[in-house]
């Protein structure tokens, strides 16, 4: 075919739209990590919890401030996933509620500082039913862990019971006196029952697709996979098996080294089930005493006492599992 025809084709393929040569894919614009509530290495469900944590889906913090909820990962059906363009949304089921109860995600001061001044567009799929006051608070705070921003700047939300995107821009947010060159330095981004709103009542919310970009339009949800997904979720926390290499460093202690998946965000605590095995020569060795060691952001080292002497002789931990945190 000549290049002529080539080149006609292309240009008058109808699937060549305004809309599409307006909006490009702009890949990596969204700050939000787990936008579709795809990853949730700690459980899809928690209930009856009355604290400030991360039980399900990767980056999302359910916040209690006095309210009794359940929590969960949930499926959308085909229609909805057609509708909300996800296959998963987040669930705060709260059953005694309380004012600044909701659901958040702190942003990195790093990832999103370099936008001040700058319009800022969230667009995200939300249903289910209101706190007693008729409404949410979507609020933007600054903090970084002694200071915080001067004002929450909120908007009001109402849902209703079936999916419904909404859009909202607004200015980059007052950073009062926080300093954004602190590791511990962030943006909330958070769906609260409003702050003068101290009712008891029940209340549910249903998230996806959640996305923040520069810029006073919302563009199409960027799709990542779920790999990528996943990586971004590890450099907050990660959960993994044990299978090291080891060696005796005294006649029973003994050492190895366990690398993360991703390099964390800032120095993790660590917790691990203490069921290792540990596997020398032609023996298997009772452990006790465990302790995580050198802490980094790339790796720790699991130390144990073994039952037998082996000082010197190199060995292999297998079956534990470990959790490195490092959340905002």
């Amino acid at each position: 075919m000549p290049k002529s025809q080539i080149l006609n084709a292309s240009v008058t393929d109808s699937t060549l739209t305004t809309t599409k040569l307006a909006t490009p894919n702009l890949g990596r614009r969204n700050l939000i990590v787990n936008s579709q509530m795809e990853v949730a290495q700690r459980g899809v469900s928690a209930s009856s919890k009355t604290t400030s944590d991360y039980f399900t889906c990767d980056r999302w913090r359910t916040e209690a401030s006095g309210a009794t909820y359940n929590t969960s990962q949930q499926t959308n059906s085909a229609s909805d996933m057609a509708t909300t363009g996800a296959k998963h949304f987040l669930r705060m089921e709260v059953t005694t509620g309380n004012n600044n109860a909701g659901i958040s995600q702190k942003i990195e001061a790093k990832n999103i500082r370099q936008f001040k001044g700058e319009k800022l567009t969230l667009s995200f799929y939300a249903k289910g039913t209101n706190p007693n006051g008729g409404s949410f608070d979507v609020r933007r705070q600054f903090s970084d862990g002694v200071n915080t921003s001067a004002t929450r700047e909120n908007t009001s939300l109402t849902v209703t019971s079936s999916w419904v995107k909404y859009t909202i821009t607004f200015d980059y947010p007052d950073e009062g006196s926080v300093d954004l060159t602190l590791n511990t330095a962030k943006m909330a981004l958070s769906f609260l029952q409003p702050d003068g709103d101290t009712s008891t009542n029940a209340w549910t919310l249903d998230l996806t697709s959640v996305q923040l970009e520069v810029g006073s339009q919302a563009t199409p949800l960027e799709h990542l996979s779920f790999g990528e997904q996943l990586a971004l979720c590890q450099r907050y926390f990660e959960t993994g098996e044990v299978t090291s290499v080891a060696s005796f460093i005294t006649n029973t202690v003994v050492l190895g080294n366990i690398f993360y998946k991703i390099t964390k965000r800032a120095t993790p605590t660590i917790a691990y089930t203490t069921n290792f095995t540990l596997y020398v020569e032609s023996s298997v060795p009772t452990l006790s005493g465990h302790t995580a060691n050198f802490i980094g952001t790339t790796a720790f080292a699991l130390r144990a006492i073994s039952s037998s002497s082996r000082n010197g002789k190199a060995a292999h931990l297998r079956n534990g599992v470990y959790t490195a945190d490092s959340e905002l």
